[in-house]
C-alpha cells in the first residue's frame, strides 16, 4: 500500500488499483476479479481477470449486469443512480478504515433482487457506515436471471453461475484483503432477500467451504432452488426460443443479452404448462416465485439440497445470524396474494383451505388479503429462514431475530415489509432511505438503527449480536425457539407466531 496525492494505491494479485479518501475512510470502486462473463465465456464459471499493468483508477462503480427494470426495487433502490449496465459487470468495491492496519473483520455483501435485479454499487449499501466501525466491506456484483441461474445442459457450473461468480469474489477476498488492512480468516458473508438466499447455498456449496467464518442471512434462507431435473426442463425451453437446441459454445456466444432476458420471461409465463408436460409438480419454492432462475441442486456447485447439506454439517463452525422481517410480502402487488390457495394446497394438501384460514383469523384485521400475504410470507421468507436456523444449530452458533417495528400495516402504509431492515442495519437513515419510511408510514427511529448497525457490526466481529440498546440475544435451538424482535422496544421472545409455525412441522420446501 502507497500513499499519494490522489488517492490510496495497493497492490492486488492482478495489478495495483488507486482508490480514493472520504471523510477519512479509504474507498475502492470497481475492482474486476473476472474476465466479462460473455461471448466465449458466456455459461462457462468465471475465469480471474488478466494482470494489468500500471495503477488502474478504482474511483467510480463498475458496471452492473444487464437486467430488468422492476418499480418498486428501483424506487427503493435508487436506481436511477445506478451505474450503467454492461458486459465488464463482474467487479466489486472496498471502503476501508485503514489500508496499513492488520487483522481487521471483513464483511462481505451480497446484494438481493431476486437473482434478477440490483448492484453491489447502490446508494444505500454504503460500506463507511462499517468502516467507521473498524470493519472492512466488501460490496459485489454478479451474473443475474439467466445469465447467472439457467440449467445449460450438463457443463461446469450450469445452474449456478451467479453463485459462483460470488465465490470467486470470495477468492478474491481471501487473496487480496490484508492488502486493504483485512484479515480472510475474518470474512462474514452477508445478504438481504436473494442476497440472503444467496448465503444460504453459500453455506451448503462445497467449493465455498473455508472462504468465510460467519454469514448473515436477511428475508433469506437456505430453499430458494431448483432440482436439476426441472431446471433442465426450464433451460432448454429458454434455449429453444433461443433458436438453439443443445449447448453449445459458438451459439452460447452469439446470444443477445436482452434476447436472453426475453426468452427467459416468456418461459416463467409457461412454467407450470412445461413442468406439467414433463410429468413433473413443481417444487413450492416455484410455485410460489414461478421463477425460471433459481440455482440448481443436483449438479456440481450445489451437489444436494442446500438445507440438508447445512443439516449434515456443511456449515459446521459457521457463525450464523438471520432472519425476516413480520410483514415481508406487502411491498409485493396485492394481485401476488392470488397465489396463496395454490401455495396453500402445494404445501399442506387438502388440509390447505384450512390453512389458509388460520392465517387469515391470525392476520391483525382478519381479512382474507391479510391471510393469503401472510401465508406467502411464511413460505418465501420466515418459515424457510426457520428450517435454516434449525439445520444450522446443530453445527454452530446461531442467533435468530424478527424485525416488527412499524407493524402492523395499514390501509397507507405497508408495516415492517421486505427490505425495511436495510436502511437499519446500514445505518442508513438519511435521505437515501427516504423511500423505505413513506412506505412504512412512520418516520425512521435512530435508536434503532443504531442498535441494529452496531450489532451486526459487533457479529462480524466477535459472531455474537450485542449492542447496549438491546437486551441480551440469546442463541436460537429448537426447543426455545428465542428470537430477537426488533422494535423501538425491542425484546426476545421464544417462539413468536408459534400457532403458524406449526402448521408447517410436516411440510417440505
Amino acid at each position: 500500500m502507497t500513499a499519494s496525492t490522489t488517492g490510496t494505491v495497493v497492490t492486488t494479485t492482478r495489478g495495483a488499483v488507486r482508490g480514493t479518501v472520504e471523510n477519512g475512510i479509504h474507498v475502492f470502486r470497481g475492482i474486476p476479479y473476472a474476465e466479462p462473463p460473455v461471448g466465449p465465456l458466456r455459461f462457462r464459471p468465471p475465469r480471474p481477470r488478466a494482470r494489468w499493468d500500471g495503477v488502474r483508477d478504482a474511483t467510480r462503480f463498475g458496471a452492473s449486469h444487464l437486467q430488468d427494470h422492476e418499480p418498486v426495487e428501483a424506487r427503493l433502490m435508487a436506481a436511477s443512480a445506478r451505474p450503467p449496465s454492461g458486459d465488464d459487470c463482474l467487479n466489486l468495491n472496498v471502503w476501508t478504515p485503514d489500508p496499513g492496519a492488520t487483522g481487521l473483520p471483513v464483511l462481505v455483501w451480497i446484494h438481493g433482487g431476486s437473482l434478477k435485479y440490483g448492484t453491489g454499487g447502490d446508494e444505500l449499501y454504503d460500506g463507511a457506515t462499517f468502516a467507521r466501525a473498524g470493519v472492512v466491506c466488501v460490496t459485489l456484483n454478479y451474473r443475474l436471471h439467466p445469465a447467472g441461474f439457467l440449467r445449460v445442459g450438463d457443463r461446469p457450473g450450469s445452474g449456478a453461475f451467479g453463485l459462483l461468480d460470488q465465490i470467486a469474489a470470495l477468492e478474491w477476498v481471501h487473496d487480496n484483503i490484508a492488502g486493504f488492512g483485512g484479515d480472510p480468516s475474518r470474512v462474514t458473508i452477508a445478504g438481504e432477500s436473494a442476497g440472503g438466499h444467496s448465503v444460504g447455498q453459500l453455506l451448503a456449496a462445497p467449493r465455498a467451504r473455508g472462504l468465510f467464518r460467519r454469514a448473515i442471512a436477511q428475508s433469506g434462507a437456505a430453499s430458494y432452488e431448483l432440482p436439476v431435473e426441472q431446471a433442465e426442463v426450464i433451460g432448454r425451453a429458454v434455449l429453444s426460443r433461443l433458436g438453439i437446441d443443445r449447448p453449445d459454445d459458438d451459439a452460447f456466444a452469439a446470444i443477445d443479452g436482452a434476447a436472453l432476458l426475453a426468452a427467459s420471461r416468456a418461459v416463467e409465463r409457461e412454467m407450470s404448462g412445461l413442468l406439467d408436460a414433463a410429468g413433473m409438480d413443481p417444487t413450492l419454492m416455484g410455485v410460489t416465485t414461478r421463477s425460471a432462475s433459481l440455482p440448481t441442486y443436483g449438479g456440481d456447485v450445489l451437489p444436494v439440497r442446500a438445507l440438508d447439506a447445512v443439516a449434515a454439517g456443511a456449515a459446521r463452525g459457521i457463525d450464523l445470524l438471520l432472519g425476516t422481517t413480520l410483514d415481508e410480502t406487502t411491498l409485493f402487488p396485492p394481485a401476488f396474494g392470488e397465489a396463496a390457495p395454490a401455495v396453500a394446497e402445494a404445501a399442506f394438501g387438502p388440509t390447505g383451505p384450512a390453512a389458509l384460514a388460520a392465517y387469515r383469523r391470525g392476520s391483525p384485521g382478519g381479512t382474507e388479503q391479510e391471510g393469503r400475504m401472510s401465508l406467502l410470507t411464511d413460505t418465501l421468507f420466515r418459515i424457510p429462514a426457520i428450517r435454516l436456523a434449525e439445520a444450522a444449530q446443530r453445527h454452530a452458533k446461531v442467533h435468530m431475530y424478527l424485525l416488527t417495528w412499524a407493524s402492523p400495516p395499514t390501509g397507507r402504509a405497508l408495516g415492517a415489509f421486505h427490505a425495511l431492515d436495510l436502511p437499519f442495519m446500514w445505518n442508513r437513515i438519511d435521505a437515501v432511505a427516504a423511500p423505505f419510511f413513506e412506505l412504512a408510514g412512520r418516520p425512521p427511529d435512530p435508536a434503532l438503527a443504531e442498535a441494529m448497525h452496531g450489532a451486526w457490526a459487533e457479529f462480524v466481529t466477535t459472531g455474537t449480536p450485542r449492542h447496549h440498546h438491546l437486551p441480551r440475544w440469546p442463541g436460537y435451538d429448537p426447543t426455545r425457539r428465542s428470537t430477537m424482535l426488533l422494535d423501538t422496544q425491542s425484546r426476545v421472545v421464544d417462539d413468536p407466531l408459534g400457532e403458524q409455525r406449526r402448521l408447517w412441522d410436516r411440510v417440505r420446501f
